[in-house]
């Protein structure tokens, strides 16, 4: 992602510096941003850090990148007076990071997602009401198994939904400060390797983009948005999230030709901004490389 915004900054011959407030130095994006050690986004003195380093460092734009973070930056957005925090609402960010309060917010604009509860039969997914990457979830096939999940979780801390079957779909869009969609690329996912997408190919669905804008339109967006759907039948899709925010796949949609980080950048730089055109069947199948850190002990 950090390189896709080195070359959309070269595209709008601007220089970039790149800093990103971590918990930890030794990671992959070292070599492209200085690393800042942050504090926790609950901790007392998160907001006046955040304005220290705004301050210090000349920030333009602040981009989070996991749930937390956007509810965090959220708060305090309107602190913020000389920096662009790309993010939604606080509704819609809070809404969002808690599967429970999306649940509901699906139920109450008419949107497709899956019932809750074991009354509507197995299978049913146990899902972390704050989680993520598919992490800590379960899924009872049995009556047996439903049990000896709940005798084995603590039941506040998780939202049980039927479990839709089906291709998956991700959909990146990007909404303008003054409210446009100007982009939504719609993409099957291929391969899921831990919550994270590995192989993913561009899909021109426009019965799926279609819904994906009347949703985008009942929120506030603002910025990078990614929506997770499931077609459980043909041309019938069942909603299972809502990131407001870069998705993990969001490089494919990138490559395709909607090319977000350049309209960040133009957006700071108050620079016009268009709708974009993105390539159908364009696969990205992904590997791991490697990042080296001397004098780790």
């Amino acid at each position: 992602m950090l390189e896709r915004f080195v070359l959309a900054a070269r595209k709008e011959s601007v220089s970039l510096s790149m800093v990103a407030y971590e918990d930890g130095k030794h990671i992959p994006i070292a070599g492209l941003a200085e690393i800042i050690l942050g504090c926790k986004w609950a901790d007392a003195d998160f907001q006046q850090d955040i304005l220290d380093i705004v301050f210090n460092y000349k920030i333009d734009v602040i981009i989070p990148c996991m749930d937390g973070a956007t509810v965090a930056l959220a708060k305090m957005s309107k602190k913020i007076k000389t920096a662009w925090p790309v993010v939604s609402p606080m509704f819609e960010c809070v809404v969002f990071e808690n599967k429970s309060l999306a649940s509901h917010w699906f139920e109450q604009y008419g949107v497709n997602a899956p019932p809750l509860g074991v009354s509507n039969g197995l299978p049913v997914i146990f899902k972390k009401i704050k989680g993520f990457a598919s992490r800590d979830m379960h899924v009872a096939e049995t009556m047996g198994e439903y049990e000896r999940i709940v005798s084995t979780i603590k039941m506040d801390d998780y939202l049980v939904q039927k479990l839709v079957k089906g291709r998956e779909f991700s959909i990146d869009a990007y909404v303008s400060r003054d409210g446009r969609v100007l982009g939504c690329v719609t993409r099957e996912r291929l391969l899921v390797i831990g919550g994270e997408v590995s192989n993913s190919v561009t899909r021109r669905r426009p019965d799926l983009e279609k819904e994906a804008r009347r949703i985008l339109g009942i929120g506030h967006f603002i910025g990078p948005v990614t929506l997770q759907a499931i077609e459980v039948d043909p041309g019938v899709f069942s909603f299972i999230e809502i990131n407001p925010r870069f998705g993990g796949g969001v490089i494919l949609s990138i490559e395709s030709g909607a090319d977000y980080p350049r309209l960040i950048i133009r957006e700071a730089l108050g620079r016009p901004v268009a709708h974009v055109e993105w390539k159908d069947d364009l696969l990205m199948t992904r590997s791991f490389s490697e990042t080296f850190h001397e004098g780790y002990k």
